[in-house]
């Protein structure tokens, strides 16, 4: 019998598909998809606004960018991630999980998330990707994003360079990342 494992996939990554359709080679995959919170973007549409539209998409997408490593964006889309998992019509013996920008909640099921990149390389290499508004907002952030990475039973990264984030920057056992 072959295992069965939830994805939890996040929409934008291009390399998404291909994992799932590798993975689905060798077990059966059950996606779960963990939107961006819509309230949330609507909200973020109207604190935006401006009459003309290219102005307006332009404020959007810079909202967008920093509400993305928001704390309470963490918060909402680690709630819809459970939500997702509960409704599955069966129990997954694994999860995986891609990106750290949400955790799947409170689960006694085994999970694995897949970086290709870090909050805390981001903030040392290439500041824009880590915006956060104030020390309190950054502390949060990385206190839920070092839970998620320490609580995981595996984390899979791309390279080297973030597999020694993981284990400097998050105190993530090394044994653990792969």
């Amino acid at each position: 019998m072959r295992p069965r494992l939830c994805l939890l996939n996040i929409s934008y990554s291009g390399s998404n598909p291909h994992l799932i359709r590798e993975l689905s080679r060798w077990a059966e995959i059950d996606v779960v998809e963990v939107p961006f919170p819509r309230r949330i973007d609507a909200l973020l549409k109207l604190k935006s606004f401006h009459p003309r539209i290219a102005r307006w998409k332009s404020r959007h997408a810079r909202s967008l960018d920093w509400a993305f490593k928001s704390y309470k964006v963490f918060e909402s889309r680690s709630r819809l991630a459970h939500e997702g998992i509960s409704r599955l019509t069966h129990r997954p013996d694994a999860i995986l999980q891609i990106g750290g920008l949400f955790s799947p909640g409170s689960t006694d099921i085994p999970y694995a998330t897949y970086n290709d990149f870090t909050t805390a390389l981001a903030a040392r290499e290439y500041p824009p990707w880590a915006p956060f508004p104030s020390a309190m907002a950054c502390k949060r952030w990385y206190d839920l994003e070092t839970q998620l990475y320490r609580d995981a039973a595996r984390v899979l990264t791309l390279s080297n360079h973030t597999r020694r984030s993981m284990i400097s920057d998050y105190g993530v056992p090394e044994a653990n990342v792969k």
